[in-house]
């Protein structure tokens, strides 16, 4: 049996083996280090810098278009409602004056056993009117507690009465007041009577020959009254049974003194209203203009 030795190493192979190892982790280290940034070149960091520039005008533009239609359409929202609110108020500054003329005697003419169709007793009377009136018979009279305030009921017209003005005197009456005899007019026997039912005057009230309201001012619908009469529109529907005596006629608020003219405020709320809305829109506009140009500018230089 023969001794078998390990096969000897050629010592030149093995250090060229180690050479190329070393060689191998180099090139390695090499590869782990970033290569030096290139410098950007002038036009390209200009141009870079442009665009940033650009892209932070588009932003504001586009905030400035959003603040300014926020703003024009909560000023449009403001005017409608304000518009809607107040229509009554500019609708009456328009009317036409419509002169009811002399109630009591129109009404007398119309209810007198002889009568005719002719003289039936028809008032032009609308809400929100304005109109003039002659010889309202007052009734049921109060007054505000400041005083500056008069109010009455007249039976003809089925009208609440509100003015600031004292209500006449009625001292003058004919007939004999201590024996209660009074010759009341065939026309307005109705009211005293009541037609069988509660009457709406007393008899002295109906031959009065004087003591009589008349004045000039607005006219509502007791239904479309503004708010501030309704304490005083109630007030009279509990006392008199409007209600249920009325049955198919209109009950009216008439305010006296109150003119047209007076409106004037309104009018000129609408219009600055309206002249902020434009102003609004006019910003709004420029706006959007601007942000079209920045959106130009910033499409023209990405492709260059």
């Amino acid at each position: 049996m023969t001794d078998q030795k390990p096969p000897s190493q050629d010592k030149e192979s093995r250090q060229l083996e180690q050479e190329e190892l070393e060689a191998i982790f180099r090139d390695w280290d090499a590869s782990r280090v970033s290569p030096e940034p290139e410098e950007e070149a002038p036009e390209s960091l200009e141009r870079r810098e442009q665009l940033e520039e650009i892209q932070r005008i588009y932003g504001r533009a586009q905030r400035a278009v959003a603040k300014r239609l926020i703003l024009m359409l909560s000023m449009f929202a403001v005017a409608v409602i304000t518009f809607i609110w107040n229509y009554s108020e500019i609708q009456f500054y328009f009317a036409n004056k419509t002169d009811i003329a002399d109630v009591r005697a129109q009404y007398i003419a119309a209810n007198r056993p002889n009568a005719t169709e002719s003289a039936a007793f028809e008032p032009a009377l609308q809400h929100n009117g304005w109109i003039a009136v002659q010889n309202l018979i007052p009734t049921e009279e109060y007054q505000s507690e400041d005083g500056h305030w008069h109010y009455f009921f007249d039976p003809m017209l089925k009208m609440i009465v509100v003015t600031p003005h004292p209500l006449p005197n009625k001292l003058s009456r004919t007939g004999a007041v201590g024996s209660q005899i009074f010759h009341v007019d065939p026309g307005l026997v109705g009211l005293v009577t009541g037609n069988g039912t509660h009457p709406w005057m007393y008899p002295e009230e109906a031959a009065m020959t004087g003591g009589f309201f008349s004045g000039e001012g607005r006219v509502f619908t007791a239904e479309s009254a503004p708010r501030k009469y309704r304490a005083i529109t109630n007030m009279y529907r509990q006392d008199l049974f409007l209600d249920t005596r009325l049955k198919d006629s209109q009950l009216w608020v008439f305010v006296d003194g109150e003119k047209p003219s007076d409106q004037w405020r309104f009018l000129i709320m609408y219009g600055i209203a309206l002249l902020l809305i434009l102003v609004s829109a006019v910003f709004f506009a420029r706006a959007r203009r601007k942000l079209r140009d920045v959106e130009r500018e910033f499409t023209a230089l990405q492709y260059q």
